[in-house]
C-alpha cells in the first residue's frame, strides 16, 4: 500500500512501555517489503513527548542514579571513619544520626543519608506525574537539564530524539523521544485499517467493542482515534534506522567449519609466511 511507509508516523497505538496513554509510533518495517507485498506485519517503535518521556523515564532512571551516587559516597566516608554500611541496615535513624555526628563531616553525610532515603522511597512509591515534574524541576534540576542535553544529542542508549523541526507535525512540540527497545507489531490489514481511517469512534462506535482493535490500539472512548499522520523524511530517517540497528542487528552469517577452525587454529605453516 502505498501509504504505508517506513518513516511512517502514527498515532493512537498501546504500548506496554506507556500503557495509559495513546502513544505516536514510527514505522520501522523496510518500505520496499511494505510495497512487494513480502510482509504480512507492520513493525514500529513507541513514541512518545519529550515531556512523557521526562516523567515516565528519565525521572527514575534519575533516581536510581542518585542512590548509587548517595551510597557510594557514603561508603567512602565511612570506610574512611571505621564504620560499618551495615548498620544503616541494622539501626534506628536516631541511633545513626548521633554515631554520624561523633565523626568529622558527620553533619553533611548524615544529610547525605536522610536523602538517599528520600530517593529509596521515592522508587518504592507511585508517584503522581505532579510530583515526579516537581522533583525533575527542583531535586534533580541540574541533573535533568544535563539528560535533557544528551537525549537531544542522542547519547542516550535505547532512546532518540526527533526535534520539533523534522516535520509539520512535530513544530510545535518540544521534540519526541523515540523507545527503541519498544518494537510492536500489527498485522497488515489490521494496520491498513486505520490508514483508511476506519478507527475512529465518533464515526464508527462498534470498534470500541472490537476485542483485537482495542487491544492493539488505545480506543476506550468516543473520542479516541487512530491515524497516521506525517512521515520523517531523508537523512533522518536513516539516522533513526541506525540507531535501532545499533540495539537490533538482523545481519548473520554461518559459522566456519568446525573442522577447518580446528585445522587451522592448530597448526602454523611457515611455507605459507609471505
Amino acid at each position: 500500500m502505498e501509504n504505508i511507509k517506513q518513516g511512517q508516523i502514527i498515532y493512537g497505538v498501546r504500548s506496554l512501555e506507556y500503557p495509559d496513554i495513546p502513544c505516536h509510533g514510527i514505522v520501522i518495517t523496510a518500505s520496499c517489503d511494505i510495497a512487494q507485498k513480502k510482509v504480512k506485519n507492520i513493525h514500529f517503535v513507541s513514541m512518545v513527548s519529550l515531556d512523557r518521556w521526562l516523567l515516565d523515564n528519565c525521572v527514575y532512571s534519575l533516581i536510581e542514579i542518585k542512590i548509587k551516587e548517595l551510597r557510594r559516597n557514603l561508603e567512602i566516608w565511612m570506610v574512611s571513619v571505621n564504620l560499618d554500611m551495615k548498620v544503616l541496615q541494622i539501626w534506628e535513624l536516631d541511633k545513626i544520626k548521633k554515631l554520624f555526628l561523633q565523626e568529622n563531616k558527620g553533619q553533611s553525610n548524615y544529610d547525605k543519608y536522610l536523602l538517599l532515603l528520600e530517593f529509596e522511597t521515592f522508587l518504592k512509591t507511585e508517584l503522581t506525574e505532579q510530583r515526579r515534574a516537581d522533583i525533575l524541576l527542583k531535586t534533580l534540576s541540574k541533573e535533568k537539564k544535563t539528560r535533557v542535553q544528551q537525549i537531544m544529542s542522542n547519547q542516550i542508549t535505547g532512546y532518540y530524539y526527533i526535534p520539533p523541526n523534522e516535520t509539520s507535525y512535530l513544530a510545535n512540540s518540544k521534540g519526541y523521544v523515540v523507545n527503541l527497545r519498544d518494537v510492536n507489531t500489527i498485522e497488515f490489514s489490521v494496520f491498513a485499517q486505520m490508514v483508511d481511517g476506519y478507527l475512529d469512534c465518533k464515526i464508527n462506535k462498534e470498534i470500541l467493542k472490537d476485542e483485537i482493535l482495542t487491544k492493539l490500539f488505545y480506543l476506550e472512548e468516543e473520542e479516541d482515534y487512530s491515524y497516521t499522520l506525517d512521515s520523517l523524511k531523508s537523512p533522518r530517517i536513516e539516522h533513526l534506522m541506525q540507531a535501532f540497528s545499533a540495539m537490533f542487528t538482523r545481519i548473520g552469517l554461518d559459522d566456519m567449519c568446525r573442522d577447518l577452525q580446528n585445522k587451522i587454529a592448530t597448526s602454523v605453516d611457515v611455507d605459507e609466511i609471505r
